[in-house]
C-alpha cells in the first residue's frame, strides 16, 4: 500500500525540521534508564485523552530488543481488533538514539525505523489519518523521556505539536489492577503530569500467547 502524498509531505517536513515544539511543554528530568531491566512484554494500557495514536480497534505491545549501536531498540507489536476472522499481528522495530548531551532518561526517536509501521497500520484508522500522522510525525521530532519502576510500568513523555504533553504508559499486565493503576497515578503526579489519562482494555482477551 502506498502512502498518500500529504503523508509523504509530512514525513519530509519532519525530516527537514519544519515542525517545532511549543515552549509551554515542560517535561521533568528523569533518571538514567537500565534498559536491560525492561526486558519482557509490555502493554500500552494508559494514554493521554484525545491521543490519536491509540484506538480500541487494536492492541499495542512492546518487547525490549537490546542496545544497538548508540541507541536502544524495541519491537512494537500491533494486533488488529477489526473483527477479522483471524487476528492480524504487525511487528516492527522502534529505535531510540541516545545522546549524552541530553538529560538522563531522554532519547531521540528515529523515524526511519518506524516507516513500516506507518505504512502497514494506515488502514486501521482511515477516519483520522491526518490527525494520526501529524501526531505520529511530531513524536519523531520530539525527544522522548522514559521513566519507570521496572516492575509495574514505564512511561514515555513527549511534547506534542500543540504544546501539550503526549504521555503513553506501558504496563506489565494487559489488564492492570487497581493497585497497579494507583502506582501509575502516583508516578504521573510525581512527574507533574496533569493530562487526563484513559485506561485502555484493548489488549485484554485478545490471545497474545503468540507474543510470549
Amino acid at each position: 500500500m502506498n502512502l498518500p502524498i500529504y503523508v509523504l509531505s509530512l514525513i519530509i517536513s519532519v525530516v527537514n525540521g519544519n515542525i517545532f515544539l511549543d515552549s509551554e511543554c515542560n517535561i521533568l528530568s528523569s533518571k538514567s534508564i537500565e534498559w536491560n531491566r525492561l526486558q519482557g512484554l509490555w502493554y500500552l494500557t494508559l494514554n493521554h485523552e484525545g491521543d490519536h495514536l491509540s484506538s480500541d480497534r487494536f492492541c499495542i505491545a512492546t518487547t525490549y530488543f537490546g542496545i544497538v549501536g548508540d541507541g536502544v531498540a524495541f519491537v512494537k507489536h500491533v494486533i488488529s481488533r477489526n473483527g477479522d476472522p483471524e487476528t492480524k499481528l504487525i511487528s516492527y522495530p522502534e529505535y531510540y538514539q541516545e545522546d549524552h548531551n541530553m538529560r538522563p532518561g531522554t532519547v531521540m526517536p528515529q523515524p526511519v525505523s518506524q516507516l513500516k509501521y506507518m505504512k502497514d497500520t494506515l488502514y486501521l484508522r482511515p477516519n483520522a489519518v491526518t490527525d494520526v500522522f501529524t501526531e505520529l510525525l511530531q513524536s519523531y521530532k520530539s525527544p522522548a523521556t522514559f521513566s519507570t519502576d521496572y516492575d509495574t510500568y514505564y512511561m514515555i513523555e513527549q511534547c506534542g505539536a500543540d504544546g501539550k504533553r503526549m504521555v503513553h504508559v506501558y504496563t506489565r499486565s494487559e489488564n492492570p489492577s487497581e493497585s497497579e493503576i494507583s502506582i501509575v497515578n502516583d508516578a504521573l503526579k510525581s512527574r507533574n503530569v496533569n493530562a487526563t489519562m484513559v485506561v485502555s482494555d484493548s489488549c485484554v482477551d485478545i490471545g497474545l500467547a503468540m507474543l510470549k
